[in-house]
């Protein structure tokens, strides 16, 4: 048994952030399942949390330490990693997002542009000698060759994990004679790219009029106004439901025969090619096929469980496919989840993860 201890290290407010504090308690429990002692902790992002971090990086005693990106951070810790490195602390950084991304998102931060002016040169002037202390690095997408020169080599990326729970109900559907049902859960942005999968399936009922595909969108966000005026537009008011934000067993039940599950279709719109987007891994654990845009390091283009529309603004190709689905004989929603809890459950992910 490996009596090794495990730290996961974060800045952030946890209650302010479900989404990654639930992704930081599911690699804790996996690291744990494989013999590790590992804990979490959460600091402030201001600067009584990053002066508590370093006390704790400078005392702490753990063999192996996960350390959440937060780069505003990264250039005044750096001397303070590299004192812990020189203990033998086996360091992993955890960058849930590329920085070229993140360039991309400052253009659009709702500051003053002098805020996002020096947002962005403080990124660019941390480059990557920021990351020089630690043994491993876990992306999740491709990073920009500017922004991961000298530390390629121990760059790993990886599919995002999930919590396969075993106790979620797996969906249950019955086999549909010229009918598919879809469903879209996420706080809606236009980068979801819903607004192609709407004149999609606008095109559909053009093209073949006896082909009924209906959509569910779950969840709420600055696009909702935006889609649903396009599906008055497209009158389309039978064939697109929103339901609004659900949770719980309302969430469960709104899965009730559905066939896939779609995830963003608009990667392109973030300046993304590549993405391994939760919503992609959590309708899997549900036992539900997926459409989506761009790579995805978990999948292949010839996935059977993942079906990949371009990454771009074309409609066609989206019609296309939904009217090709028709025929299409779906992998059982049983055999979904066991894809999901093989490939990318925690679980299966942790030693990767580790390294060690």
């Amino acid at each position: 048994m490996n009596e090794k201890r495990l730290k996961y290290y974060a800045f952030f407010g946890a209650q302010n952030s479900l989404g990654v504090a639930k992704k930081i308690e599911n690699t804790v429990e996996a690291a744990n399942k494989v013999g590790y002692q590992a804990q979490k902790k959460y600091f402030l992002n201001r600067p009584s949390g990053l002066f508590e971090f370093i006390k704790e990086i400078l005392t702490g005693k753990e063999e192996v330490v996960i350390i959440r990106l937060y780069d505003l951070f990264m250039p005044l810790i750096f001397p303070f990693l590299i004192l812990r490195r020189l203990t033998g602390t086996h360091l992993i950084l955890d960058v849930p997002t590329p920085r070229v991304i993140l360039l991309q998102e400052f253009k659009f931060d709702n500051k003053s542009r002098l805020h996002r002016f020096l947002r962005g040169m403080w990124s660019y002037l941390s480059w990557t000698w920021v990351f020089l202390p630690f043994n491993r690095i876990i992306q999740y997408s491709e990073e920009s060759k500017f922004l991961s020169f000298l530390v390629d080599n121990k760059t790993i990326k990886m599919g995002n994990g999930i919590k396969v729970d075993l106790t979620l109900p797996i969906i249950e559907r019955t086999e549909k004679e010229n009918e598919i049902y879809l469903i879209a859960v996420a706080s809606l942005a236009t980068w979801h790219g819903y607004d192609r999968l709407i004149k999609a399936i606008a095109l559909v009922r053009e093209y073949k009029p006896d082909y009924k595909v209906f959509l569910k969108v779950v969840g709420d966000g600055p696009a909702l106004s935006e889609l649903k005026e396009l599906v008055k537009n497209h009158s389309l008011l039978d064939r697109v439901t929103f339901t609004g934000s659900l949770h719980g067993e309302d969430l469960t039940n709104a899965f009730i025969n559905i066939d896939l599950g779609v995830s963003s279709l608009g990667l392109l719109r973030k300046g993304l090619s590549e993405a391994s987007d939760l919503k992609t891994r959590e309708y899997m654990a549900r036992g539900l096929c997926v459409i989506g845009a761009g790579k995805d390091p978990d999948f292949t283009e010839q996935s059977y469980f993942r079906f990949l529309v371009p990454n771009d603004e074309s409609i066609e190709p989206i019609a296309e496919l939904l009217i090709d689905l028709k025929n299409k004989k779906l992998p059982t929603p049983q055999d979904v989840r066991k894809f999901a809890e093989a490939n990318l459950s925690y679980d299966a992910k942790i030693c990767s993860i580790i390294g060690i």
